[in-house]
């Protein structure tokens, strides 16, 4: 069984430097016998992730649960 790390957002955009230093991480701290099995890869989408989650999200549950929000800025109704 593959164990995939998905990196998205702002942050797959740093490149090889962050990915090699995740990936020494990861095989310090992961079990010899499922090291093999692990990729760490970059979200097909890149930065576009959050917002394709978030328009996701309003499709799932609907707008009600943005009006809801209380906290922020975000005003929906």
């Amino acid at each position: 069984m593959d164990l995939v790390i998905v990196i998205g957002g702002g942050v797959a955009e740093a490149g090889g430097l962050l990915f090699e230093g995740i990936r020494r991480e990861v095989t310090t701290r992961t079990m010899p016998s499922i090291q093999s099995n692990v990729r760490i890869e970059a979200a097909y989408r890149g930065n576009s992730c959050g917002m394709i989650g978030a328009g996701l999200q309003i499709w799932e549950y609907g707008v009600s649960v943005i009006s809801s929000y209380t906290e922020g800025s975000i005003e929906i109704s």
